[in-house]
Parts: C-alpha cells; structure tokens; sequence
C-alpha cells in the first residue's frame, strides 16, 4: 500500500466485500471465529487476531478501506504477509479466477 503524501492507500483503490476478506483469510491459516458482534478471524501460529464491525446488510458489504489498510499492515508487521499490497493482491487474483470460470 504505497504512500501518497502522508497517508497510506489501499491497492489500486480496491473496494473488498466482507466475503472476499473471509475468503482471503481462510487461505492464509486464518480460522473463524465471527460472533453475533464482530468479524473476527485468528491466526495461531502468527499470533494475530483480526476483529472488525460485522457488516450491516451482507458478506457483499464492502470493508472500510481504513480498516482494510490497517489490517492489511498488521499482517506485513506479524509476517504473515510480505507486503501491505498482498492482501489486496490475493483477493485480485481470486476475482480474475473466478471471472475466468464463469466467462
């Protein structure tokens, strides 16, 4: 997530639902532990535990892009990730996979 000016932003200004993040953590070790108040997934053997509001309407909601960033760069600080930008990058991929299968 490069810096523009003085702030961080998220890849290519990527919008990721609720469902996608699930997704993307899931894959990275994560296990769910979602309750009636918060998204929470947690990761053992990084020792990173990752909480947000639950979406309002749908898992199609979109993640606050604040949120995202932040825990985006936690994940590049606990090591499970290498960059900031590789979050946003999975989920990226995933979209042009299954874009790739439905075409």
């Amino acid at each position: 997530m490069p810096l523009n000016g003085n702030t961080l932003s998220v890849y290519k200004e990527m919008e990721v639902s609720y469902r996608e993040l699930a997704s993307a953590l899931s894959c990275l070790g994560y296990r769910n532990a979602t309750n009636e108040k918060y998204f929470r997934f947690i990761n053992d053997e990084f020792n990173s535990d990752i909480v947000l509001p639950l979406p309002r309407k749908s898992e199609e909601e979109k993640v606050n892009k604040a949120y995202f960033v932040a825990l985006s760069q936690n994940m590049e600080w606990k090591g499970v990730i290498d960059d900031m930008d590789d979050l946003a990058k999975m989920i990226e991929r995933d979209r042009e996979t299954t874009q790739a299968a439905t075409a």
